[in-house]
């Protein structure tokens, strides 16, 4: 859950965008439980003290940068789902152009 949700109960697009951050960490660990060696209220003190998770080995900076976007301790400064779509196809594309891949249209499907 993101911090404004664990603190003040507010839920938003904010605090999805939050959980994305953490399936994506769920996902580059292969099923790893977030903060496993932590109990609910040093969760909350170690968001407050604005840690956040670890990189995962088999993540890039370009991507943890993006999963550490999505939990911004303030919510006003996380990406929008709008934003994380263009930030990913631009990765993607990236991706593309050095291996020489065909490139996709999503747009246009």
């Amino acid at each position: 859950m993101a911090l404004e949700s664990l603190t003040e109960k507010i839920f938003s697009e904010k605090s999805d965008i939050w959980a994305f951050g953490i399936l994506a960490y769920e996902m580059f660990t292969f099923g790893k439980v977030p903060y496993e060696a932590l109990n609910d209220d040093e969760i909350l003190e170690f968001l407050n003290q604005g840690k956040c998770l670890e990189r995962p080995s088999n993540v890039n900076d370009q991507l943890y940068e993006v999963m550490m976007d999505c939990w911004n301790a303030d919510p006003d400064s996380r990406p929008t789902f709008k934003a994380l779509e263009k930030t990913f196809f631009e990765i993607v594309e990236v991706k593309n152009e050095l291996y020489g891949y065909v490139q996709a249209n999503i747009y246009n499907i």
